[in-house]
């Protein structure tokens, strides 16, 4: 028998045994008591938001509490109360399956069962430490007739999400909303009268099921419908740790015999018209708390099909929480940027093109791959462009520059709108969209400049913010994440202010893969420098503008995802020879990332408190290992060495780069027993891009098949993934994993290029940003195994199988190749049917007898 032990008992079904005496408790209908009986019965326990419980026994009865209730007294119940009592569920101190019962109202009073016998009546004590005043729960998988279903929630499981969203429930009267870790709901309703209501809440929260009602009467007409129970007209729910989905489902009748509005689900009395309405955070409003309002409205559609009434409208309003200024990016701590930065990047973001144009560097770069050819975009870009330049010529400031992603052509400092019809009028757009390549190039340019002037207080002064704006309507065809997170870093390395460079995605139409990957840009925690603008729902110059004026400096973006708490941080483990599964899987199709919160580390915050947290959340022995700050270091840190968990500086901030932890030993099984309960969902599909690694065999004799070759024709070219090799990418480690993979024993050398005369030194580390050796097939790497390998792995022969036996002959239903060196051998259940095996070959047929039967 399994019992619950959960802090807080989840709303379900339950068996309410008895400890004392291991007696379950039913609802005996014909003296309508609370007794004992031989068989286990389901009560229907309901935990609400203010994490009370109300327990029900048949669909109209609720256990209660008389208001003089004292000790001795049987337990009551009630029928169709107006509100029902509401319990405190509790657990003991001395088994954490064992719970107290008692009133919030009269906390002096517990349940209790005095006696075990057949049909003893439950009743008040005011003992609660002994055996027979402590109550077991066993969950109920059935459920009794007609009662509603307490569960639904759990048909509907939260994935983790990054902004409110509304999910497809299929029921006709019920709304889901998932909501994000770090976000706070407040729900209301509105009663429009001509009806009885009833708007039940439920959310899963950490297992537990909780529940809440709006309900409203006849007389209620235009007015606040009240949360049962209570005198409140709003429900508020605090953010939690993960995401969750709240279940919103609506009941109305206008039959006036329906007087009790609790009663309505039983009735199937449902809503069978919903109409949402959402509305966001205006993208000007950026400096505000972000938000998400959800208007719900229950209506009857008229018969005649013309109109509707309105019964009910439901507001849930979700917004972030922040602890940020968003209007007051504030200045770096001393010492950690260099002296004599423009004092611009110490305020505020401009409200208007003017101050922008006057006080910042824009700098657009515009996608003119084939795709902008497609519905108007290239005319777009030229079109919001051109209008910008007519404010560079207004305003007098020192205008604009323009790339292309594509084209080699590109102007500076534009100021006059016909520079900008002039430029567009040469390029004719074609080939893909290197998004990455081109930023590339304008961000070491930028950094370039930085770098020169960083010596001379007076120019590094003058050098305004840079805003680049990039301008598209298809994915990127390479990699900005990598080329981003490399100019942070430089940026970070050099000194320079947060606030010095910021970067913009602005897209054009409404491609749903273009849209995914700025997303995937936008909300990498480790591009702080990376925001999307937002045009609307039609891109113009006047939502361009509007957009690129909302947008928030790179400084207020890391404070407000370090100020949530709930920052991840990314890590893998390995062993000397290949990855381990990690215990704490960031994504469902990765099994070797894992993910754990910054704040389950124990400050003072340094490597050695690190390494000790991620060791005890994968139950590794911590003397046993090291960690590594990103997969390409060449040396493990140092445990002294102090760490920050602040967005801009943490290790292991993005699952690009995530920290290595170094195991000597294998993992035990399980969860370190105090970490069971940390857990982080883990997300449904890897952002990561693969690095891959191709290799190639070869013997002294030539090229030998792979057991993973990447296609039929070159089948001794295989490959790893860089990510999934153990760091320090060094030759030595790269080699003993292909010879782990291809099954090879002895020594083998990495060649690199067909020209190499001498192998690589087995402590030279292959890693690289955009290109290292064999990144591409053309490039791949010569694995040359020093030990004559007796299969090369190309097809000699086609060969058919068959045997003889009582049932006749069998063929193999197609060829087999086979190749130098195999040994055939078939294994028979009946001792002696393998007769021979036939081999045709061009021409040439031959007959193998076989040699042993087996």
């Amino acid at each position: 028998m399994s019992f619950v032990d959960d802090k807080f008992l989840p709303s379900g079904n339950y068996a309410i045994i008895n400890v004392g005496h291991n007696r379950p408790i039913s609802f005996n209908e014909e003296n309508e008591c609370l007794s004992t009986s031989s068989a286990e019965y389901a009560w229907t326990i309901s935990l609400l938001a203010n994490k009370k419980w109300t327990i029900q026994g048949p669909s109209e009865v609720f256990v209660d509490l008389s208001p003089d209730a004292d000790d001795g007294d049987e337990v009551a119940s009630v029928k169709n109360p107006p509100k029902p009592h509401q319990w405190a569920i509790k657990r003991h101190s001395s088994d954490a399956q064992a719970y107290i019962i008692y009133s919030p109202s009269q906390p002096q009073l517990f349940w209790s069962l005095p006696h075990g016998s057949e049909g003893a009546i439950l009743q008040l004590s005011t003992d609660h430490d002994s055996k027979p005043s402590l109550w077991k729960f066993k969950r109920m998988e059935s459920r009794r007739a007609g009662d509603e279903t307490p569960d639904l929630i759990k048909r509907f499981p939260a994935a983790p999400v990054l902004r409110p969203t509304q999910l497809d429930s299929g029921i006709k009267n019920t709304f889901l909303i998932a909501i994000p870790a770090g976000w706070l709901t407040t729900i209301t309703s509105i009663s429009c009268g001509h009806c009885v209501n009833l708007v039940r809440i439920r959310r899963l929260v950490k297992g537990a099921l909780e529940k809440q009602d709006f309900v409203s009467g006849w007389d209620a007409s235009d007015e606040a419908m009240m949360v049962d129970g209570s005198d409140s007209s709003s429900l508020a729910f605090p953010s939690a740790e993960d995401a969750y989905v709240f279940v919103v489902e609506t009941y109305h009748s206008t039959n006036r015999a329906r007087k009790d509005p609790r009663k309505l689900p039983g009735l199937k009395e449902l809503s069978t018209s919903l109409r949402v309405v959402m509305t966001s955070r205006p993208n000007d409003m950026k400096r505000f708390p972000d938000f998400q309002t959800f208007t719900i409205f229950d209506e009857t559609l008229h018969a005649s099909g013309q109109g509707r009434t309105q019964n009910a409208i439901i507001t849930i309003h979700a917004s972030i929480k922040v602890a940020v200024d968003l209007n007051d990016p504030r200045k770096p701590d001393p010492g950690t940027v260099n002296d004599g930065y423009n004092e611009e990047l110490d305020r505020p973001r401009p409200d208007h093109m003017e101050q922008l144009l006057e006080k910042y560097h824009p700098v657009f770069v515009v996608d003119d791959s084939s795709s902008m050819t497609m519905n108007g975009a290239w005319g777009k870009a030229k079109d919001a462009i051109f209008r910008l330049t007519t404010e560079v010529m207004q305003y007098d400031t020192g205008g604009i520059d323009v790339y292309f992603l594509n084209s080699l052509l590109y102007q500076d400092a534009i100021t006059a709108p016909e520079d900008v019809v002039q430029i567009f009028g040469q390029i004719k757009p074609q080939g893909p969209s290197p998004i990455g390549a081109r930023l590339q190039y304008v961000l070491n340019k930028i950094i370039e400049q930085l770098e020169r002037a960083k010596s001379n207080a007076s120019d590094y002064g003058k050098i305004k913010p840079v805003n680049i704006i990039v301008l598209t309507n298809s994915p990127p065809s390479d990699n900005p994440m990598k080329v981003i997170q490399t100019a942070a870093k430089k940026l970070h390395r050099g000194l320079h202010h947060p606030n010095a460079v910021s970067i913009q995605f602005a897209q054009l139409g409404n491609d749903t893969r273009t849209g995914q990957a700025l997303k995937k840009l936008a909300e990498d925690p480790s591009l702080n420098m990376v925001d999307t603008v937002d045009s609307g729902t039609k891109f113009t110059p006047e939502n361009l503008q509007k957009g690129i004026l909302g947008g928030l400096h790179p400084s207020i973006r890391a404070e407000v995802a370090s100020s949530s708490g709930l920052h991840c941080l990314y890590y893998r483990i390995f062993d000397k020879d290949s990855p381990i599964v990690t215990k704490r899987l960031a994504y469902l199709d990765d099994p070797y990332l894992g993910r754990i919160r910054s704040k389950w580390v124990t400050p003072p915050y340094s490597a050695g408190s690190l390494r000790l947290c991620l060791s005890a959340m994968e139950n590794i022995d911590p003397s046993k290992t090291k960690l590594f700050a990103t997969p390409s270091s060449n040396s493990a840190l140092v445990d002294g060495e102090p760490i920050s968990f602040k967005i801009g500086d943490a290790l292991g901030i993005s699952p690009e780069e995530p920290l290595v932890l170094f195991s000597e030993v294998t993992p035990k099984d399980g969860l370190k027993p105090g970490t069971e309960s940390l857990h982080i969902p883990p997300d449904s599909n890897s952002r990561i891009t693969p690095r891959l690694f191709y290799y190639g065999i070869y013997t002294e004799s030539g090229v030998s098949a792979s057991k993973a070759p990447i296609n039929k024709e070159e089948v001794w070219i295989s490959r790893l993934d860089f990510n999934l090799i153990p760091p320090p990418h060094s030759v030595a480690s790269l080699v003993r994993l292909i010879s782990r993979k291809e099954a090879i024993e002895g020594s083998a050398q990495l060649f690199v290029g067909e020209d190499a005369t001498a192998p690589l030194s087995n402590d030279q580390v292959l890693t690289g940003q955009d290109r290292w050796p064999g990144s591409t097939v053309e490039d791949h790497i010569i694995f040359r195994t020093l030990i004559p390998q007796k299969c090369t792995g190309f097809p000699t022969g086609r060969f058919r199988i068959r045997t003889a036996g009582p049932e006749g002959w069998y063929w193999t239903p197609s060829w087999l190749g086979v190749y130098e060196g195999n040994v055939l051998a078939m294994w028979t259940l009946h001792p002696g049917n393998c007769q021979a095996i036939y081999a045709l070959r061009a021409g040439y047929s031959s007959t193998y007898q076989a040699a042993q039967s087996y």
